[in-house]
């Protein structure tokens, strides 16, 4: 939802994918959100990333307050900073979200 201040490129296709991010060190979104202990479908959770933030984990939609790749609304009681600093933080928030609700807080 919010166009990150820097040209991202992304290839969301094939489980060797490759990302530039803003996040720390060399950590990719796939390394992160593809872990094993998160059972939802890699492949969606890529492409809703790449729909919500462009690969940008510092993104902070600035309307709603919606923050990190996964663009998390501030309604769910998250610190944006912390997860805007942290990829596992925003990862593990919205894997809450998701055992909750299934993909339905990224739907349009």
């Amino acid at each position: 939802d919010v166009e990150p201040g820097h040209a991202q490129t992304q290839e969301v296709f094939g489980s060797d994918s490759k990302h530039t991010t803003s996040s720390p060190g060399d950590m990719q979104p796939s390394d992160v959100i593809c872990a094993p202990q998160f059972k939802w479908h890699c492949g969606t959770m890529l492409a809703i990333v790449e729909r919500e933030s462009h690969f940008d984990n510092t993104a902070v939609n600035p309307y709603s307050g919606a923050a990190c790749w996964l663009q998390i609304h501030p309604i769910h009681g998250y610190d944006s900073h912390v997860l805007t600093s942290d990829p596992w933080a925003c990862v593990q928030a919205c894997y809450g979200l998701w055992l909750a609700s299934g993909y339905s807080p990224w739907r349009n």
